[in-house]
Formats: C-alpha cells, sequence, structure tokens
C-alpha cells in the first residue's frame, strides 16, 4: 500500500492565493507462486553467511483512489473532487534478495536458536497505479474560487522498491 499527498500553492487571476491538495492511495494484494534460491555457508564456529535470490509472479487486485482538495480566496472552504475509485485485476512481478549474517546455538535439548541480521532487498515491478491529471480545464478565476476542473488523465505505473536492514530471531524446539 502507498499513500501519496502533495500540496500546491499558488497564485491565480489578480494574484489571488489557491492552493490544491492532492491524495494518492495505491493497494495491491495478490498471491501467487515464488522460487529461489537460499543458500548457507559456514563462515567461522557458529557463524554462518547467508544469501537469498528469489522471484514471485503475484496475481490480484490493485485499488486506485485518487481525490483532490482544492479552495481559493473567494471560496476557503476545501471543495473535493473525485478524480479515480478504480479496482482492476494485475499481475505483479517481485524480485527479492538478501545477504547477510548468522549465528547459531544449538542446546542439548535439541532446540536451536538463530540470530541473522543483514540487508534485504524487494521490488515489485508496477506495484503502484496511480491516477493523475494530465491538462486541467480552467474557466477564467476557476482557482480564485477555489474550483479545480480536471480536462483529462492518465494512469501511471511505478515500481515499489523496498530495501533496507533486517535483524531476525528464530527458536526452533
Amino acid at each position: 500500500k502507498e499513500y501519496i499527498a502533495a500540496t500546491y500553492k499558488g497564485l491565480g487571476t489578480g494574484d489571488v492565493p489557491y492552493s490544491i491538495t492532492s491524495y494518492n492511495t495505491s493497494r495491491f494484494m495478490g498471491i501467487g507462486p515464488k522460487f529461489g534460491v537460499n543458500a548457507t555457508s559456514m563462515a567461522y564456529h557458529h557463524f554462518s553467511i547467508v544469501a537469498k535470490l528469489a522471484a514471485a509472479l503475484l496475481v490480484g487486485a490493485m485499488h486506485s483512489k485518487t481525490t483532490f482538495n482544492s479552495m481559493g480566496q473567494l471560496n476557503p472552504t476545501p471543495v473535493k473532487t473525485g478524480l479515480a475509485d478504480q479496482t482492476e485485476t494485475r499481475v505483479v512481478p517481485e524480485i527479492d534478495s538478501q545477504l547477510g549474517i548468522k549465528y547459531a546455538i544449538a542446546f542439548a535439548s535439541g532446540s536451536l536458536l538463530t540470530l541473522q541480521a543483514g540487508y534485504k532487498i524487494a521490488v515489485y515491478i508496477n506495484g503502484i497505479n496511480q491516477v493523475v491529471p494530465t491538462a486541467l480545464a480552467l474557466s477564467g478565476s476557476s482557482f480564485n474560487e477555489g474550483v479545480m476542473a480536471i480536462g483529462s488523465s492518465a494512469q501511471v505505473q511505478s515500481d515499489l522498491g523496498l530495501n533496507g536492514p533486517y535483524l531476525g530471531v528464530s527458536w526452533a524446539f
């Protein structure tokens, strides 16, 4: 899920101030097969190096919603304009990898405590959908009145990338 809010401020006809706030939400939930390799190499005593590379094809519903609040000096109350509220079935490829260090302790009872830390990257290709205006229909002092009229719109897809350090603890008993 991604949520973006952007505010634009400026001067309209006769230097009258206006403000437009755009709210974009994109949510994808899908399922599908995931294939990959997971390798662990013993480094020193209880320490191991862990590497993983995997890919998936996720099929599911993508919901996109875009609304705008606009206001001007003549109408200080925000006017809400809905541009999109749609759900589509999509296929989203996903690629992820990680590289880390693992420390494992085996206990006499047969249980195993594992601590793992490293860096992980995940990319969802075209996992975000936004509906954005491509042209505004302006009439005289529409911004001054706090009204935003949308002339045309387009859908824009972009990738969602998640990356950063990770820490994991597991206990098998």
